[in-house]
């Protein structure tokens, strides 16, 4: 290991650089499938994917690769994005990653609303679990005209 051969560096804790949770167990994972199936059907689905540069573990490349093989034929690369920082797998502990992230979604969220005009506010909350971020989108409301002429 680098750290201790080359570094030198020596103590007796273990460093689990994807934990403890091997061999993964992927059978019946259609997960890519079962998103080009979905993108496929809904004309307004869209998806983004950001990625940091350093993660050992989800690397950006694979991400990539993965939305290459999940749309061989091009037809849903205008749905598709994908966004790479320099940090690892927390991007968002790198402030400026946070920084860029987050505005890269609220410009996502915006470009791919059919409702854009009304879109008034989009607050992107601390990372919860497993790193997924809490939206809170807000939208202008124009008051409803009455259906009929005398209410």
């Amino acid at each position: 290991m680098y750290l201790r051969d080359e570094l030198n560096y020596k103590t007796d804790m273990k460093y689990y650089m994807f934990g403890p949770v091997h061999p993964w167990n992927r059978s019946g994972d259609r997960t890519a499938e079962n998103l080009r199936q979905a993108m496929a059907q809904n004309p307004y689905l869209h998806l983004l994917v950001q990625s940091g540069y350093y993660d050992g573990a989800c690397d950006y490349f694979n991400a990539k690769y993965n939305l290459w093989q999940m749309d061989p034929s091009g037809k849903l690369k205008d749905r598709m994005s994908w966004e790479g920082y320099r940090s690892g797998h927390m991007m968002y502990l790198r402030k400026d990653d946070l920084v860029s992230s987050n505005e890269n979604l609220r410009n996502f969220i915006k470009r791919r609303s059919r409702n854009r005009e009304h879109l008034r506010n989009i607050k992107i909350k601390k990372p919860g679990c497993r790193g997924f971020f809490i939206l809170e989108i807000s939208f202008q409301t124009q008051p409803l005209r009455p259906a009929l002429p005398w209410l």
